[in-house]
């Protein structure tokens, strides 16, 4: 990120944030012949705070190395925009898969859930 974006500009004033993402992004809501609308499209919906990460650190270290093997001319873009990583630390996970509402979804359960091997 850059203290020059505008979405950043707005973060350092209120951080909190969300992120929405649907199965209608991909193609499993057209494949099983769902409106995006459809509850059954899910939709999951984590908010929280933006936070800066510390210079150095172990999770600036993974951050960068992820985004940089993703987009590596990120690398070479200029140092004086003062780029740096965040992350969301998350408040709240909402989570709309069927008929009947949304589930929220408890943050200590989601991040101890263990996954299965295939």
């Amino acid at each position: 990120m850059t203290p020059q974006d505008l979405s950043v500009m707005d973060l350092q004033v209120n951080p909190n944030a969300s992120i929405v993402m649907s199965l209608a992004q991909g193609t499993y809501c057209d494949s099983h012949k769902y409106d995006p609308e459809d509850p059954r499209c899910a939709i999951v919906s984590i908010t929280g705070h933006i936070v800066k990460l510390k210079i150095g650190s172990s999770e600036e270290k993974f951050a960068k190395a992820a985004i940089f093997y993703k987009h590596p001319i990120m690398s070479t873009w200029p140092k004086s925009h003062a780029w740096f990583c965040a992350k969301l630390e998350i408040v709240n996970i909402l989570v709309r898969d069927y008929f009947g509402g949304v589930s929220n979804i408890n943050i200590d359960e989601y991040f101890n859930a263990t996954l299965p091997t295939y």
